[in-house]
Formats: structure tokens, C-alpha cells, sequence
């Protein structure tokens, strides 16, 4: 399992060129931002920045807009960004970013080079690419949950990639306030190791009659997770999925045997923006106890429920009734608000965090009577 983050392993993933050099790491980093080897990033840098977080949190350009067009040239140009197709009737150039966990540990590195770059890069990140519409935005909330985890990593993680455990995921992601509350869950999955150190996406929604489709049931899951251990990824769904938006990976079995498919498991993310909460209970459509009840025996999900536009501020633990899976979940509300009250444990500047929660998210229309309209993504189908 820990030969998942071995240079060499990653580099199996995406370009051939990265197998032809000893350190593709170090040759990732300079041709990540377009530069000589050894010159530093640049976070102020529009092209720098969106080259870097592309490769971290799946960023996608908002072609409909022209001002992209010098940014998408400058990304494919420069800075490794995939070319999916050319339109030469407009110049746009259809990019995407490249799946390959050696950009996203040099990514990783040049982030945690200078204990600045991250805030740097998130103004920057805020004000040339989010207020312009340079960048597409998920919804409800998505993006900036893919923020947050990648922010938790490089929190526990460092600029190495390796091995870490749920538990520090965990605690990076949440205040201290909240730790003792974490220490109800099962242990086996506070001390699964993880891997990930980038997100990529699904474009399309997957649905069980879709012959073409391979995963996300359970006769595929294990495989799934199996294969984004493999490539050190997490992973985004297509938007609006009614019960969780994003998957991201772990083993629970020892990280210095083989690497075992069967044992692996997931951190499932729903992201909601409503002012009334909802629950665990109401988005998976089945019973949940609170953590005082008796334990559980182990789990292989873990559901996080942000419910990010919530009025009260907690964070609750509980477990499915159902054994088969088993699923632990942390519902957390109202994650963003004024430093002294924050539920977040970076260290990170908060404002630069809620400028970007505010252009990530939306109010939630509202019907004569004054309640929320149900968004469709409430049930399990």
C-alpha cells in the first residue's frame, strides 16, 4: 500500500514522459508553471494559479466566456493543461485538466513551498479567475468542498505524499472544539489510511442502466475505490446527485502488505446549502442512530454531510441501522463563519475562505409561502 505514493508508481499515470527520468517529480514542478527548473511559483500569477489548483481540486474553464480564451492557450501552451478539441472558427480551446498524480504532488509542493502560497493563491484564484467567470462553478457548495479537503491534506500531509489516516484528515478539516466528537467513530476507520492528493471528475451522470457504466453500485464499489487508491485520487461527481457529490478513497488494511481491493472503503461528501438543515437520516433514506447508542462493528463508508447555509452550527456523529453497509456519517452545519466561530481548523486566512464560499454558492429560491424549493437532490433514488 505505501508503494501507492512512490514516485515511480505515480508516474505510470498519464504522460510516458515522466518514466524516462529519475525525479519526475522535479521535472513536474518546472513544467507545471512553465519555467526552469528551480524557479519559483508565482501565486499572484493568474496563469500560475489556475495552472496549480487545476491539478488539485479539478477546475474547469467557463468557455462561454471569451476572456478564458488567453487562459485556456496560456494552460495548454504552457502549462501541461489537456487539449480535449480546437474550434478554429473561434479559437477556443476545449481543456481539461490532466489526470496525473505526479502534476498534482508538484502542484502540491510548489503550494507548500512558502507557508503564503496557499492564501496567495486563493486571492488570486478569488479575483481573477472566480470574479471574472474565467472558471466554471459547481454547485451548492462543491468546489468549495473539494477546497477544503485539499487544504485539510496539505494540512496533514505536508508537501510529501505518503500515507495519512482519517483521523488527521479529520481533525485538519475541523476545529478542536469538534475532535472529541470525532473519537465516537469507529476506529477502524479513524485509522484507515488514505492517499489522494488531487480530485478529478465524472462529466456525465452515471446511471445503473447505462451499459457503458462500470462503477458507483455495489458490485463495482470496492473496485472503484480500488482504482482511485491506485492513481492517488479523489473523486467529483456530476453535479446534482442526489445522495452524495464526491468520493474520496481509503484502505483499512495494512499499509505495509499488498494492497488489497477488498479491503477499501470511501469518505462520501454531500455538499447542501440550505437554510434549514437536513440529515444523514433524509439524504441516504434510512435510519441513523446518535453516537451514544452501542457501536457498531466496522464500517467501510464514511458519509459527510456539509450543510454549509444551515442557521445553527454543530457537528453530530451517528450510524446507519442498516449493517449491510454499515455507514458512519458526520453531519456538519454551517461551516463558514467569522474566524472566532469557525468550525474550520486552517490556519489559513478566513476571509480569502468565505469570498470563496460566497461566489461557490447561491441563496436558495424560496416559494410564496416562504420555504426553500426542494433542489431534487434530497432522496436517495
Amino acid at each position: 500500500m505505501n508503494d501507492l505514493s512512490r514516485d515511480d508508481h505515480m508516474a505510470r499515470f498519464g504522460r510516458p514522459l515522466w518514466l524516462v527520468y529519475r525525479k519526475p517529480d522535479k521535472i513536474a514542478r518546472a513544467k507545471i508553471i512553465g519555467s526552469r527548473f528551480g524557479e519559483p511559483y508565482h501565486p499572484e500569477d493568474r496563469d500560475h494559479a489556475f495552472a496549480i489548483l487545476s491539478v488539485r481540486v479539478c477546475l474547469d474553464l467557463n468557455l462561454a466566456n471569451p476572456i478564458t480564451l488567453p487562459v485556456s492557450h496560456s494552460a495548454v501552451n504552457v502549462h501541461m493543461q489537456k487539449l480535449s478539441h480546437f474550434d478554429s472558427a473561434t479559437g477556443v480551446m476545449f481543456t481539461r485538466a490532466p489526470v496525473e498524480p505526479i502534476l498534482s504532488k508538484a502542484a502540491m509542493q510548489h503550494l507548500c513551498a512558502d507557508p503564503q502560497n496557499w492564501n496567495r493563491s486563493i486571492k488570486t484564484f478569488t479575483s481573477e479567475l472566480l470574479d471574472h467567470g474565467v472558471v466554471e462553478k459547481w454547485s451548492k457548495g462543491e468546489l468549495f468542498s473539494r477546497l477544503l479537503f485539499t487544504m485539510a491534506h496539505d494540512c496533514v500531509a505536508g508537501a510529501e505524499t505518503g500515507m495519512f489516516n482519517i483521523n488527521g484528515l479529520l481533525r485538519a478539516l475541523l476545529s478542536q472544539c469538534h475532535h472529541k466528537v470525532l473519537e465516537r467513530i469507529n476506529r477502524e476507520i479513524l485509522g484507515a489510511p488514505m492517499n489522494f492528493v488531487g480530485f478529478t471528475a465524472t462529466k456525465t451522470d452515471l446511471k445503473h442502466d447505462d451499459p457503458n457504466n462500470k462503477y458507483l453500485f455495489a458490485e463495482s464499489f470496492n473496485r472503484l475505490c480500488y482504482t482511485l487508491l491506485r492513481r492517488v485520487m479523489a473523486l467529483q461527481l456530476a453535479p446534482q446527485r442526489a445522495t452524495y457529490d464526491q468520493l474520496l478513497p481509503f484502505s483499512y488494511g495494512d499499509p505495509n502488505e499488498p494492497f488489497d481491493e477488498e479491503q477499501v472503503g470511501a469518505i462520501l461528501v454531500q455538499v447542501k446549502y440550505k437554510q434549514r438543515a437536513t440529515s444523514p437520516a433524509i439524504v441516504l433514506g434510512e435510519t441513523f442512530y446518535p453516537y451514544d447508542k452501542p457501536f457498531p462493528r466496522a464500517a467501510k463508508i464514511l458519509l459527510i454531510l456539509f450543510d454549509f447555509g444551515a442557521s445553527d452550527s454543530a457537528v453530530d456523529v451517528s450510524y446507519s441501522k442498516n449493517e449491510n453497509p454499515r455507514i458512519w456519517a458526520i453531519h456538519a452545519r454551517d461551516m463558514v463563519r467569522a474566524p472566532e466561530d469557525s468550525q474550520i481548523a486552517f490556519e489559513h486566512d478566513q476571509d480569502l475562505l468565505e469570498n470563496v464560499f460566497r461566489h461557490d454558492t447561491f441563496v436558495p429560491p424560496r416559494n410564496d409561502d416562504g420555504n426553500e424549493e426542494d433542489d431534487g437532490r434530497l432522496r436517495a433514488n
